[in-house]
Formats: structure tokens, C-alpha cells, sequence
């Protein structure tokens, strides 16, 4: 299953645009990229979109500034998107119009699981319209940009077979919790909270009350993880538990806690989670020396324009910066729509 690359990412976040600035020097171009317009009309109509969305700032000041680096970092991503399209062209790889298809049609697919698995709304028309996008220019910018990045790591980079995926998840499968915690300063603390629901107050009332993260707002409800995904004490603590057993004082860098395993889960089927370990490897094998210096040759040689009023290319990073801001400083962090520094091919193993 094909990988939803950096592009859609950008884009999705892409959710405090402002309107562009006047037509500069371009026109009704928003850049040029090798030659290649990107259309002002374009920025615009992601710009109307996003602003009808939740979240915008309403104080006019903050709401500026969010949006002008919101824009730039939109733009930039369109520029990357323009870069690649000419690599894959000089590297000789030809996209076809059935390889897009296809690839458009498992991202559909993608997003109505996801969309099915987390209470979304599965309409892909209605989310495009979120993202400002006609379905046409979402097939062509970014699935497109998409394949064509697929086809260039697999020219510079092993294949990743189905046989790597399985052994990648059998090395990760582990059971998962489902938990809940009070965490406190001090040990005192966690045995007084100990005492209040030995006591028969509610656990969820004792977090909402002391309880220091933002769990306690949600009766300290952790979710459903793999008890990798927290720190090593924390972890050994909800591995051991008996489900509805209260654990604690356990402590961790954090503070002391007080644990309750609300339910032990089975290892997530391999079918669920085939496509994250796939997209996962995938993004490790782009990390090969070759082709992340054919990309970092492509961006900083590309022949860019940006319009007046929405900043200025920097080559050597690889995005739109704004004019106040120094270029050639380097890449302390991944330009949009190029690769980034990607992390190896394992589950999410987020400490708490």
C-alpha cells in the first residue's frame, strides 16, 4: 500500500493560511519553479478554505503571523512539489496516468479506514473541500508527487517486501493496556490518593483533582498502547498488573503514579497495522546516501521565484523563509516537500 508522503501532511496542517499578499513581481504566479508557474489562484483558494475552518485566531496580530507562516510553509511544499516533478523528469521516470489511478484509489481507501476507525467523517469530497483542493489537482499534485518520489527510492533503495514487513511486526507485537494513572509530586501525595479510593472515591473524580498531566481532565485515561510507549518503570508496572488491581507509588522521572490496568489487550492483527510498517520502512529506505544527495542537489539548484509579499526561496534550506530572515543558514529542520530526516522502521514508541 502506497505511503501518504509530506506533502498531504503539510497540507492538512495547513490550517491558519491569511490571504495572500498583492501580485509582486509575478503576477497572478504565487513562485516560479524551473520555469513552471505556481498559480496565485491556487494559494488563494486553500486560503478560503482554511480560514473556514476551527481554530483560527481571532486577534489580528497573532492571526498574521500564524498565517504568513503557514502560507510560506504551503508554498514551499508546492515548490517541492514542482522540484521533484523535474528530478523524476531528468532521472527519466514516467509517471502514467494508470499509476496515479491506482494510487488515488488506495489513498481513498486509506482515508476511509482511518476516517471509519477514529469517528471522521468519510467523505473524501467534503475533506478536500476542507484542504481547499478539486479532486483533479489533489490527483495531480499530490499523489502524483507522491508516486513520483515511490518510484525514485525504489530506483536508489532496497524494496521493502512483504517479507521484511512481517518480520519487522513480529519483532514489535506486544500486547497492548489499556490504563489509567494519577500522577503527583511526591510519594505522600500518591499514597493520600491511594487512600481516597481505597476510601470509594472515584478514580476519575481523585485525577480530575491532583492529578498533574492533562489525563486528570479525562479521569486519568491513558488509552489503549503497547506498554512500550511509556517510560521503563511505568512500563514494568502496567505489564505485571492484574486488570483493576491499583499499582503505586510508581515512581518515574515524571513523579509518582498511581496505575490502574483497566483492560489487557491482544498484540494489534498484523493486517491492521501492515500499512503503518510498510509506510514506516518505506520512509527508512529513503535515507539512502544517493538519493538524499540527488534530492539535496535538486532543491538547491532549482531556478526558483517567489512573488513580492510572501518571502524569498532559500536554496540552501530548501523552503520559502521570510524576508527578515537569514538565509543559507543550513537544515536545522526538513524543508517542506523535500525528504526529511526520517525515523527508523519501528511502531510508535512514544514515552509518556
Amino acid at each position: 500500500m502506497r505511503t501518504l508522503l509530506r506533502p498531504l501532511a503539510v497540507l492538512l496542517a495547513a490550517v491558519l493560511l491569511a490571504a495572500c499578499g498583492d501580485g509582486g513581481g509575478l503576477g497572478t504566479r504565487a513562485a516560479t519553479v524551473n520555469g513552471t508557474d505556481i498559480p496565485r489562484e491556487l494559494l488563494e483558494r486553500i486560503v478560503e478554505s482554511q480560514m473556514a475552518g476551527d481554530g483560527v485566531p481571532t486577534e489580528a496580530d497573532e492571526r498574521a503571523e500564524l498565517a504568513a507562516d503557514v502560507q510560506r510553509n504551503v508554498l514551499s511544499t508546492l515548490i517541492g512539489i514542482e522540484i521533484v516533478a523535474d528530478l523524476a523528469e531528468r532521472e527519466g521516470i514516467e509517471v502514467t496516468d494508470e499509476e496515479i489511478d491506482a494510487a488515488f484509489e488506495e489513498q481513498i481507501e486509506v482515508f476511509e479506514e482511518q476516517a471509519a476507525a477514529t469517528g471522521q467523517d468519510p467523505d473524501f469530497n467534503a475533506f478536500l473541500e476542507t484542504i481547499g483542493l478539486t479532486e483533479e489537482e489533489y490527483r495531480d499534485l499530490i499523489v502524483a508527487d507522491v508516486v513520483r518520489r515511490e518510484a525514485l527510492t525504489e530506483r536508489y533503495s532496497e524494496e521493502v517486501t512483504d517479507e521484511a514487513v512481517r518480520a519487522a511486526y513480529d519483532e514489535q507485537a506486544e500486547p497492548q493496556v489499556d490504563a489509567r494513572h494519577i500522577l503527583v509530586e511526591t510519594e505522600e501525595e500518591a499514597l493520600d490518593a491511594i487512600s481516597r479510593i481505597e476510601g470509594d472515591e472515584d478514580f476519575a473524580e481523585v485525577a480530575a483533582d491532583v492529578s498533574l498531566d492533562g489525563s486528570g481532565q479525562d479521569g486519568g485515561n491513558l488509552g489503549v498502547s503497547p506498554p512500550s510507549r511509556y517510560v521503563p518503570e511505568f512500563a514494568e508496572a502496567v505489564t505485571d498488573a492484574e486488570v483493576n488491581e491499583l499499582i503505586g507509588p510508581v515512581e518515574t522521572q515524571f513523579g509518582f503514579h498511581v496505575i490502574e490496568v483497566l483492560e489487557q489487550v491482544d498484540p494489534a492483527p498484523f493486517e491492521e497495522v501492515e500499512p503503518q510498517i510498510r509506510a514506516q520502512l518505506q520512509q527508512a529506505a529513503e535515507q539512502d546516501p544517493e538519493l538524499m544527495a540527488l534530492f539535496e542537489d535538486a532543491f538547491t539548484t532549482a531556478e526558483v521565484e517567489v512573488a513580492s509579499g510572501l518571502g524569498t526561496w532559500d536554496a540552501t534550506s530548501g523552503r520559502v523563509v521570510d524576508d527578515s530572515e537569514p538565509v543559507g543558514e543550513g537544515r536545522d529542520q526538513p524543508a517542506e516537500g523535500e525528504l526529511p530526516e526520517l525515523p527508523e522502521g519501528e511502531l510508535e514508541l512514544e514515552q509518556e
